[in-house]
């Protein structure tokens, strides 16, 4: 019998060298596709954030500032407080005795070069003040007194500045929390006793460190809880804020109706004593830098003008008008 050998064959299958060189292309570009949405992904994430933290910066940097001018010169009711007399000294004081003398509630530099700040209100350096922008100092007491008719809703601590009003305004000082008296802190006694705050607000051209290049709100103001009188160092608050403005109402008319006629931005004296509203403008920019993005605009706060940074952080203008709430804010 023969044996037909059988007419199968083994077949090996593999893939040629075009198809896996058209596997890679694919793979590639897959690859690549997935890079590229991650990094998308990944610059919209870091775009929101320096967007929401420029939002709540700006915000919160406003409400400050805008408050604390709204209360300058609130001396605890007084309508006249040319009377406050003191015995205390604060050392390292601006100009002479400027944290202890009670008027006027409020000062307001335009745009002051550096050493014109320095001159004029020797807390600040050269160094810590950024040229162009405002410098504000706002005098007045705490919101809620301490003591009001000898009854305590907080106590007084030994060494913070108080103002110590006796008998609706017949006698105040400035005094230490240690000289108040037991009959001062008594119930019906006729003292009352508030917090003193004196307070500047500056922008500085750094943050934490001289160079850094971040732009902040700062302020200086009364040392609290030091057994010796001083102004406290440089406090920074709110990074990113670039430039501050403030613009005040004046009210020409005869009597005042408290509304105001027109706005500057340089008032004289005179116009000061009529001032019953200001308008504050902040410059916020983001604290990094955002890939991809370059600000060519320009920015208008009031009168005015910021030219473009040509830079790649975000800028946002905040604004509002307050109403002066006390009418020896800029004088007595």
């Amino acid at each position: 019998m023969r044996i037909r050998p059988s007419s199968a064959r083994w077949v090996q299958n593999g893939m040629t060298l075009i198809e896996m060189i058209i596997a890679l292309a694919i793979g590639a570009f897959m690859m690549l596709g997935a890079v590229s949405l991650f990094l998308q992904s990944h610059t919209s994430f870091l775009q929101d954030e320096e967007t929401a933290r420029l939002q709540e910066n700006g915000r919160w940097a406003l409400r400050l500032v805008s408050r604390e001018i709204s209360m300058a010169g609130f001396f605890g009711g007084m309508m006249d407080a040319t009377g406050i007399t003191t015995t205390l000294t604060v050392a390292g004081d601006c100009d002479t005795n400027w944290a202890l003398s009670p008027g006027p509630g409020m000062e307001h530099l335009d745009n002051p070069s550096a050493s014109a700040a320095a001159a004029a209100l020797s807390c600040l350096t050269n160094v810590d003040l950024l040229a162009g922008s405002d410098v504000v100092a706002v005098k007045r007491v705490k919101d809620t007194a301490h003591v009001f008719d000898g009854n305590q809703s907080a106590a007084p601590t030994a060494p913070t500045i108080y103002l110590r009003v006796e008998e609706y305004g017949a006698n105040s000082s400035f005094v230490k929390g240690s000289s108040l008296t037991t009959a001062d802190k008594t119930a019906g006694s006729m003292v009352d006793v508030w917090e003193y705050q004196p307070q500047i607000f500056f922008i500085r051209d750094y943050s934490f460190t001289d160079g850094d290049n971040i732009p902040t709100l700062c302020r200086r103001r009364l040392t609290r809880n030091e057994a010796t009188l001083a102004m406290d160092s440089v406090e920074c608050l709110v990074e990113g804020i670039e430039n501050m403005q403030v613009e005040f109402g004046i009210d020409t008319s005869t009597p005042f109706d408290y509304s105001p006629d027109y706005y500057d931005a340089s008032p004289t004296s005179a116009e000061l004593s009529r001032a019953v509203a200001a308008k504050v403008y902040l410059l916020a920019r983001s604290v990094q830098p955002v890939a991809g993005y370059t600000d060519d605009r320009s920015y208008q706060l009031g009168t005015t003008t910021i030219a473009a940074a040509n830079d790649r952080f975000y800028r946002k203008v905040f604004q509002t008008t307050v109403m002066f709430r006390n009418s020896g804010a800029f004088g007595f």
